[in-house]
């Protein structure tokens, strides 16, 4: 998997999780229950302000985390603190400019699924279940509390992999202890009760599988070779100058 596919896939695999867990933002909560209920889940489950939050998280928190796991990394850290951070940050433009046209594929994916697994009553009535602003606001709660800390160790130590499923279980099940602790054992349970018993549950667990194959799609996508060599430019040459600066003298990786 190429530089610019680690972050894009990463937050892939966060999106399944983003169907039963991530909220709209809370200035968003008293919409009327008009238009179509589609479009209300589309932009429910795809809001760019959750999938920037992901991003950022993966590229300045858990990724540069889980790379101190790497022995060089963390000599070179250790030398010359924020070396990890300024290949980040010189990176960043780019992999988000490759990361937002993924999650517009993602995006238009969705759609299609959902307009052929959910009928419309079935939406009408999920959309109208993700309205109540508590559960909204135990959904945020959710979201937040999963820092994808095994995800990102596992694309870190094999970025050639496949998406480990195992790691994106942990850090879910990892969540939903965090999340049952802050909100309380009762509210948790009553929530999740309600979520599982809503009639529209079965049409959405049976269209997981095709959420999951969508995001796989994309996690494999060919990277563009012209697109990997600029982002490798970038981030090399803001290490270059993190160390000169760092050992006050000229460095060329």
């Amino acid at each position: 998997m190429s530089a610019n596919r680690i972050l894009l896939a990463i937050a892939m695999a966060a999106a399944p999780a983003m169907l039963s867990l991530a909220p709209a933002p809370l200035a968003a909560q008293a919409a009327p229950a008009t238009g179509d209920a589609y479009d209300e889940l589309l932009d429910l489950f795809t809001d760019p302000a959750r999938a920037d939050d992901t991003f950022k998280r993966m590229l300045f928190e858990a990724l540069p985390q889980a790379l101190l796991a790497n022995p060089d990394v963390a000599a070179l850290e250790q030398r010359c603190p924020g070396a990890t951070t300024a290949m980040m940050k010189a990176g960043e433009p780019n992999l988000h400019k490759s990361f937002l046209r993924d999650q517009q594929t993602y995006r238009s994916g969705l759609s299609t699924i959902l307009h052929e697994e959910l009928t419309p009553q079935q939406a009408a009535e999920m959309a109208e279940f993700f309205r109540d602003p508590k559960r909204r606001q135990v959904f945020e709660l959710a979201f937040e509390s999963n820092d994808f800390a095994n995800l990102a160790a596992s694309v870190a130590a094999d970025p050639e992999g496949e998406i480990s499923q195992e790691a994106i279980d942990a850090d879910e099940a990892k969540a939903a202890r965090t999340l049952r602790d802050r909100i309380g054992p009762a509210d948790y349970a009553d929530i999740d009760y309600a979520f599982r018993t809503a009639p529209w549950y079965p049409a959405l667990m049976r269209a997981m599988p095709r959420v999951n194959a969508l995001r796989s799609q994309i996690d494999k996508a060919a990277p563009d070779p012209q697109e990997d060599a600029e982002l490798e430019q970038l981030m090399t040459g803001a290490l270059e100058v993190h160390l000169q600066l760092c050992l006050g003298e000229e460095v060329k990786l």
